[in-house]
């Protein structure tokens, strides 16, 4: 458990968020895949500068700028 709001005897009310779970493995694990795709893409990118048409440029720009 990462964070817990509230403390025993507290009163709660119906939908209140009581604590706050993190799954720190998972996260991590996400991230360093999100880290591996961009780095993948970056490549990519500079292989399509060294020699591609501009509509192919633009397309990895996007493609990285949602990463």
């Amino acid at each position: 458990m990462s964070q817990l709001l509230v403390k025993e005897g507290d009163k709660v009310k119906a939908r209140q968020v009581i604590p706050i779970l993190v799954n720190r493995p998972c996260l991590q694990a996400a991230d360093q895949e999100a880290q591996a795709a961009v780095k993948i893409a970056q490549i990519n990118l500079k292989k399509v500068k060294s020699g591609a048409k501009i509509g192919e440029i633009e397309a990895q720009k996007t493609k990285i700028a949602r990463m």
